[in-house]
């Protein structure tokens, strides 16, 4: 987790910074609800046909169901079958990853060890072959497939394979990988999120053309549109829901393969094929080909998610990049735009016949194809540099943002136009780039800031140009999810939250240049600059900037729903510090210093006493005997008044403030009951009551655990402090309903079931037998029963009848001897039972 506040690159003149570490939390909560909402929604996706689909023998649903590429997952509110389908069709020298391995020309030695268990993951078809030669007992499956697929084996393999066949060596060769199925993956991604730092999909929901094997398929909504899937560049529910999971956990990259349907033209015009209209039926009317007349608007779905990496996938460099033309789009590759007009992909990487692992056995490999294969390339490379990033930053994990913002900051140009486009993105992984830019802010900061726009403010930072060298400024922010359209074609309303402007001002010609833009109406065109007012992606780009101060504003329109993280990255520049007492602080009025004002600018501060050495002396602060206390103290406000501060709200100042305490560690400021003291119990049995002996304490609600402490039995749901419990006064284990005490702990002579009809006798209750007493002798027919508590009409306890006919015999007749067989016995001789006795008569 980020440990501090990462200002590396460009010095705060206006705004707030320094608080965006605190700002940059894990919402384990809101992830943990995330997660069972996940599961519970796919569960109700499947109603009655989901079940129905998997088990047809028709010929349509059996050839799908029959595909190794491709599982039905569910049932969409309008009631169609969602398919996913995994993306196939000399990786680490195209994007220069190569070069940070043990005896790379970057010298940099970078493997992924030191990645924990749950730090990378990869979600895919099926489980991995865990034992295959390459992985040497790195790989976990965190879930219970139903068996190995070769798909998931070999991006895994492009992950993390050892070298054992040094052709199939993966990006992070040393990392341990937690592997999933893609059944679930939402609430699993969600469970995961709060420690993982990156994750691979190189799958997607099945849209437009698909080819089964045997018959072409067609996947749009005849209702919406005959001709075009609405699927593709459409912001959906599953968009917001991996946006969503990104917000909550901003550690977190999610790397998503953009897809490989540009070009499937179906059977072509007139050509039979499967639609769906209520059931798959056979069709020959002509509908488009994915990506219609020029390719563009083919990424579906979830690649539209603006909080991932959407990876497109390019023909392999073998001898690594050296210009824009080396770069090769792949035939196959989906491109942008998104609906709204976002840029997609995100960035491209080799997607052609990348050998790896497969599973047919321990030594089994292959060469595949696809943004499948490019997508594992840029996660396992990320990885490295998720690493290198914290050896070299004092375990600081970066944000999803600043890897984001890094690869793009350090991507290598592709496409015919400079800038970004829709085919590419913002260009080719330059892995070695990248480290090298971490590498240099290690040693020198100032290139790379983790900062925090609140609204209202503006944030500026200065850099200072040599007039020779072109340079870019890149932001990237993880924005709240968007609100999804209903479902249409193309629908064009913005998914952007917060809007942040980004803009680089020369100071001695107040010449201002803005970030590329793209115009989605004109795919192709090249970019221009200008007001970007859809992406969470931002680069201004200066490519022959004039000697001198710039600087670098960070703004943003209307009203944020919240706080807004960003990460912003640009070259390294001149350090200046014009300081003329030389404590540290710059003299005021000179806008080029990388060091903050003077605290004291009246005086510059001469000669002052600093008893507490903060380095702000006695005559500019407030109190002189405290170092945490000064005026560039961040107070948090404390609306709970649990001493424990809100780290979203703050004020910078010396005094503190009415409300705001120094700390910042609450999770809910509006409950004082709720902060890192607070104290949690177990509550095993989920009845809302929590047991006193097992504890955990922390701000956020741990998962099963609540703040109650009264359970005397955290094993039984059915008791706890609210648990009635029934005199049993008969001590026949069954409750007067009339008699009752309100308890934890059961009392003497109570039980939990309230169920007796007659508390006074033990031999009468709910299991009681009664026997049919047909002749009313008060002796019952033992064939004939009923098992109640109160006594039916007609029926009796005992049960020792031999004739329910007859009211004159039963177990208290009395028989006589009848010697001389004249039917009339003897009054002397006698016997008294209920089964009549050879010779004798009543």
């Amino acid at each position: 987790m980020l440990k501090q506040l990462t200002i590396i690159g460009l010095v705060l003149i206006i705004g707030i910074c320094t608080s965006a570490f605190s700002q940059s939390t894990v919402r384990n909560a809101t992830l943990d609800s995330l997660s069972r909402s996940f599961a519970q929604e796919l569960d109700h996706r499947r109603p009655q046909l989901y079940y129905d689909l998997l088990a047809s023998d028709k010929l349509a649903d059996r050839q799908l169901n029959e595909d190794p590429s491709i599982q039905l997952m569910y049932i969409d509110q309008r009631g169609r079958p969602v398919y996913f389908a995994t993306m196939n069709l000399n990786a680490a020298r195209t994007v220069s990853t190569d070069d940070v391995w043990p005896g790379g020309s970057g010298g940099f030695s970078l493997d992924g060890s030191g990645t924990a268990l749950g730090e990378l993951g990869v979600w895919d078809g099926g489980g991995v072959l865990t034992s295959h030669q390459e992985f040497g007992g790195r790989v976990t499956q965190q879930d219970s497939p139903g068996s190995t697929h070769y798909h998931s084996t070999h991006v895994a393999g492009t992950m993390v394979a050892s070298g054992v066949d040094p052709s199939a060596k993966g990006m992070s060769f040393a990392a341990l990988l937690a592997a999933y199925d893609w059944d679930s993956d939402d609430s699993e991604m969600a469970s995961a999120a709060a420690t993982m730092n990156v994750s691979s999909h190189s799958y997607g929901y099945v849209a437009g053309w698909y080819y089964s094997g045997s018959d072409w398929y067609w996947y749009g909504d005849i209702t919406i549109s005959a001709t075009e899937d609405y699927g593709f560049g459409f912001y959906a529910s599953v968009s917001h829901d991996w946006d969503d999971i990104a917000y909550n956990a901003p550690f977190y990259t999610i790397v998503k393969s953009a897809g490989n349907d540009r070009n499937d033209a179906g059977p072509g015009a007139g050509g039979g094929h499967y639609v769906w209209d209520d059931g798959w039926v056979w069709s020959t009317n002509t509908r488009d080909p994915d990506g219609g007349s020029n390719g563009f608007d083919c990424i579906s779905w979830r690649g539209t998610a603006k909080n991932i990496i959407t990876v497109g996938a390019i023909e392999d460099i073998p001898g690594g990049w050296t210009g824009s033309g080396d770069v090769v789009m792949s035939s196959f590759s989906g491109w942008g735009p998104t609906d709204d007009g976002r840029i997609k992909p995100d960035i491209v990487a080799n997607g052609i016949s990348l050998y790896s692992c497969m599973d047919g056995d321990n030594s089994d490999y292959d060469a595949l194809s696809g943004t499948s294969m490019s997508t594992p390339n840029v996660s396992g490379s990320l990885n490295l540099l998720v690493r290198y990033y914290e050896d070299t930053h004092g375990a600081s994990t970066p944000l999803s943002a600043t890897m984001k913002a890094l690869i793009i900051q350090t991507a290598d140009e592709a496409g015919s136009n400079p800038g970004p486009d829709f085919k590419f993105g913002w260009g080719l992984m330059n892995t070695l780039k990248a480290a090298e830019l971490i590498q240099a802010d290690s040693l020198q900061p100032e290139r790379i800031i983790e900062g925090i726009l609140t609204n209202g403010n503006t944030d500026q930072y200065n850099v200072v140009s040599d007039g020779v060298d072109p340079f870019r400024v890149t932001i990237v922010w993880t924005d709240p999810p968007g609100t999804p359209p209903s479902p249409s074609l193309n629908p064009t309303t913005s998914m952007l939250t917060n809007d942040l402007d980004l803009r680089v001002e020369h100071v001695a010609s107040s010449t201002v240049y803005q970030p590329y833009v793209l115009d989605p109406a004109n795919p192709d065109n090249a970019a221009t600059t200008g007001d970007n007012i859809r992406d969470n992606v931002e680069q201004v780009y200066v490519s022959a900037p004039a000697a001198g101060d710039y600087v670098v504003t960070v703004s943003h329109k209307g009203v944020l729903l919240s706080p807004q993280v960003y990460s912003i990255i640009k070259p390294p520049g001149e350090e200046t510090c014009i300081d003329s007492d030389g404590d540290g602080y710059g003299d005021p009025g000179h806008p080029e210093n990388d060091c903050p004002d003077d605290n004291c600018p009246d005086d510059y501060n001469p000669g002052q006493e600093d008893v507490d050495q903060d380095s702000f002396g006695a005559a500019c602060d407030c109190n002189d005997n405290d170092e945490n206390i000064n005026p560039n103290t961040v107070w948090y406000q404390d609306s709970d008044s649990d001493t424990y501060g809100n780290p979203v709200v703050t004020l910078t100042q010396c005094e503190q403030p009415s409300g705001y305490v120094l700390d910042d560690t609450d999770c809910d400021d509006a409950d004082e009951n709720i902060n890192p003291t607070t104290v949690w119990y177990e509550d095993s049995d989920s009845d809302t009551y929590g047991n006193p002996a097992v504890t955990l304490t922390q701000c956020e609600q741990p998962t099963g655990y609540v703040l109650d402490d009264t359970d005397c039995d955290d094993s039984d749901e059915n008791i706890n402090p609210n648990t009635v419990w029934y005199e049993d006064s008969d001590s026949d284990t069954y409750g007067n309903p009339v008699v009752t005490l309100t308890q934890c702990e059961q009392p003497s002579g109570y039980v939990l079931d309230n169920t007796d009809c007659d508390d006074s006798d033990e031999n009468i209750n709910p299991t009681t037998v009664w026997y049919e007493d047909s002749d009313s002798d008060t002796y019952g027919n033992p064939a004939v029963t009923l098992t109640q508590c109160e006594q039916p009409t007609g029926y009796v306890l005992d049960y020792t009848d031999c004739d329910d006919a007859d009211e004159n015999i039963n177990p208290t007749t009395v028989w006589y001897e009848d010697s001389d067989g004249d039917t009339y016995g003897n009054s002397a001789v006698s016997l008294t039972q209920c089964e009549q006795p050879t010779g004798y008569v009543l």
